[in-house]
C-alpha cells in the first residue's frame, strides 16, 4: 500500500509499516515538511497514498 505520513507520525510507526512492505512517504525532513494541511492532501491525493496523521485540526 502506498502511504504518506504526516511529520507526527511516530519514526517506529514509520519503520513497522515499511517493515510490512507498505511503501511509505514520511514528509519528516523534507522541503514539504510542515505545508499547510489542503497541500498535504493534494499531495497524498496526486501520489494515491493513504493519509495518515494525527493532527485533529487537520482540515
Amino acid at each position: 500500500m502506498k502511504i504518506l505520513v504526516d511529520e507526527n507520525i511516530p519514526l517506529t510507526t514509520v519503520r513497522a509499516l515499511r517493515v510490512q512492505g507498505h511503501d511509505v512517504l514520511d514528509i519528516r525532513g523534507t522541503t514539504d515538511e510542515g505545508i499547510p494541511d489542503y497541500a498535504l492532501w493534494n499531495m497524498a491525493q496526486r501520489e494515491e497514498r493513504l493519509l495518515i496523521t494525527t493532527d485533529k485540526g487537520f482540515v
